[in-house]
């Protein structure tokens, strides 16, 4: 089958969207599928084999971001079986009109809620409702126009119901088991044996502060703040203070589980998860997760089995379940790792590959 991915979010951005499009690439080619990737290009990222790059400005708003251009790609893509939108915006927009002009099926995939990203754009509350209401019209007009409509949780497939829009299927991401796994924990040999962490994006939604401030509470623990991102001197200066908060900036995917490994506790205060991947990938390590009770982590986390939920902004809360898995961290430590069996990449492949095939048959 020869299908067309085109997204909005690739490399050289890091986060769960690029790296599930990219894991979804390699699963797929290994399975004999041939998978063209299109894709906002960057000076920092050269394209591999059947990657191909739409010229680009950067989002002044969010840094890392880019926007596509118009441009003429038909020619470049060739043939294709079936195209998968991983966005509802330029380049995705793209993906669905060469759809609608060539007769191709469409899937579309719903990988996070743009209007939890408002407050980068304006300020005005008025100005935010008018922003959101548009939005909220063309998302769903967009994802309407594709045969099937694939969403990472049951959480998020509800909420998009709410919004009109129909024909959705849920498909996790998928964790890569080869990948991540009980490691050699590194990350012990400097920091100590006491380690409670998170990595991922550093920005307003992420809430990055409750870990700032629950740090406070546990003296005897270092917090490693693994990522980068708008937000991160924000939490910088609120933890300029604290001598048990170390911001490690970027780390390379390689070293992600070595570090899951190392940590007692995975906290994961994001407000504005459609799956929450990295608890599932610290969970594929052994490792525990607390994690705020909104959207997909509130399907992502069960309590006492992978870990346990808080109310976010509620420090005293979060302290106590991060108190309650260093309690029963080696029952939680195996629980996680039998938890995320029902989760891997392999399953969502499987998956995947069936919904291309139901509606390139027009089943």
């Amino acid at each position: 089958m020869k299908i067309g991915m085109f997204t909005d979010s690739y490399f050289p951005q890091i986060n769960g969207v690029t790296y599930t499009i990219s894991l979804w690439k390699r699963k797929l080619l290994e399975r004999g599928h041939e998978v063209k990737v299109v894709f906002p290009s960057s000076e920092n990222y050269e394209e591999g084999e059947n990657e191909f790059g739409v010229k680009s400005v950067s989002f002044p708003f969010y840094d890392g971001y880019r926007i596509g251009l118009p441009q003429k790609i038909s020619d470049k893509i060739g043939e294709l079986d079936l195209i998968h939108t991983h966005s509802p915006f330029s380049v995705s927009f793209l993906g669905a009109y060469i759809s609608r002009k060539r007769n191709i099926p469409r899937v579309s995939t719903h990988h996070t809620f743009p209007e939890d990203y408002i407050d980068y754009l304006v300020s005005k509350k008025m100005l935010k409702k008018s922003l959101i209401y548009l939005y909220r019209r063309w998302e769903k007009r967009f994802f309407n126009s594709a045969e099937v409509v694939t969403v990472p949780s049951k959480v998020i497939k509800e909420e998009m119901n709410k919004k009109g829009v129909r024909k959705i299927e849920v498909l996790e991401n998928g964790v890569n088991r080869d990948f991540f796994k009980p490691s050699n924990p590194v990350f012990k040999e400097k920091f100590g044996n006491k380690l409670i962490g998170y990595s991922g994006r550093h920005s307003k939604e992420k809430n990055l502060s409750d870990i700032i401030n629950v740090a406070k509470r546990f003296p005897e623990y270092t917090f490693l703040l693994g990522g980068n991102g708008p937000y991160r001197s924000n939490y910088k200066k609120m933890a300029s203070d604290l001598e048990n908060v170390k911001l490690l900036g970027f780390l390379d995917r390689e070293k992600l589980p070595s570090f899951y490994s190392s940590i007692d506790v995975f906290v994961f205060p994001s407000i504005a998860e459609t799956q929450g991947l990295v608890a599932l990938e610290a969970n594929a390590c052994g490792t525990p997760v607390v994690g705020a009770d909104k959207k997909a982590l509130t399907e992502t986390i069960v309590d006492g089995v992978n870990g346990y939920k808080y109310e976010p902004g509620d420090i005293d809360e979060l302290e106590e379940k991060i108190e309650k898995v260093l309690e029963s961290k080696g029952e939680l430590s195996q629980k996680s790792k039998d938890y995320i069996k029902n989760h891997s990449v392999k399953s969502s492949i499987k998956k995947l590959i069936n919904i291309y095939e139901r509606i390139t048959e027009g089943v």
